[in-house]
């Protein structure tokens, strides 16, 4: 008995299609640019978290604190903590709807051109497949209905 093997290569998948690299530039760049856009929000959201904690901070020193001095040190200081808390969750709070709904827009979009590249390239494939002529294998469609 004779072993045999297969000498399939994927040098399909080292030379971009033109289909290839139309989903690249019309998808997937535009969701890696989506993606980088998500930088700054997250950046702030961590800068706010951090504030929050410095705040949480002077709120507990001042709790334990006992000198007077080190106190007003310590009010000044959470004071600070608050106004910074503050003022970057209410940039949050206005710019976070409107890059959110941007966002999800946008996102929508890409996922429209998707579909219509897979739809192009099922259109494609259907239209090879039509055109393509398989043996019979023994079998004719015609006998095979009358036949049986």
């Amino acid at each position: 008995m004779q072993k045999h093997t297969c000498n399939y290569t994927h040098t399909h998948t080292h030379l971009p299609s033109p289909k290839t690299q139309r989903v690249e530039t019309r998808v997937l760049e535009p969701a890696q640019s989506l993606l980088a856009l998500f930088q700054n929000p997250l950046h702030l959201i961590a800068k706010r978290e951090d504030k929050r904690l410095d705040y949480d901070y002077f709120q507990s020193a001042l709790e334990h604190a006992e000198e007077p001095e080190k106190i007003k040190q310590l009010r000044e200081e959470c004071l600070q903590a608050k106004r910074n808390y503050e003022a970057l969750n209410a940039q949050l709070l206005e710019e976070l709807p409107h890059f959110t709904s941007k966002a999800a827009s946008l996102s929508t979009h890409l996922l429209k051109l998707l579909l219509q590249e897979q739809l192009s390239y099922n259109e494609s494939i259907s239209q090879l497949l039509m055109a393509t002529t398989f043996p019979s294998a023994g079998f004719d469609a015609e006998e095979g209905a009358e036949g049986g």
